[in-house]
């Protein structure tokens, strides 16, 4: 139970501010939040920051921003969550073209943190990551 308490207080703890990054946040539920930095450098300061058990969320085949989808540990995330951050991370990805693409379908790269490194010596924000899953959003 303590535990518990000490998980949800961590979550509570924004990570924004953990990773002294600048960058959004969007609410999807209670015990469920999903980061956006501003940058590379503060899209990767945030993914330092995240737990091994938060998801990583990114378009596939597209350039854009990377998202931090927080949770506590041992929380399931449903198909309809990762929907609602899947399109937040879209529409911040392509900014004022998202208007555009109504209706295009996107393909959401999902990885657990833990399975995301960043690439040495490589441009900032590029990242190496395994055991991913695809969720197939349309706008």
């Amino acid at each position: 139970r303590e535990a518990a308490r000490t998980q949800k207080q961590a979550l509570r703890e924004n990570l924004l501010a953990k990773a002294e990054a600048r960058g959004r946040r969007l609410k999807i539920a209670e015990d469920l939040e999903a980061y956006i930095g501003k940058s590379a450098g503060d899209n990767l300061a945030l993914l330092r920051r995240a737990q091994p058990f938060d998801y990583w969320l990114h378009l596939r085949d597209h350039p854009g921003s990377h998202a931090i989808l927080r949770r506590t540990r041992g929380r399931i995330v449903s198909d309809d969550e990762f929907r609602k951050a899947g399109i937040w991370v879209v529409e911040q990805s392509l900014g004022k073209r998202a208007h555009e693409l109504k209706g295009e379908r996107f393909d959401l790269l999902i990885v657990e943190c833990r399975y995301v490194r960043p690439i040495k010596g490589d441009k900032l924000g590029r990242v190496h990551y395994t055991n991913d899953r695809v969720l197939n959003l349309k706008l």
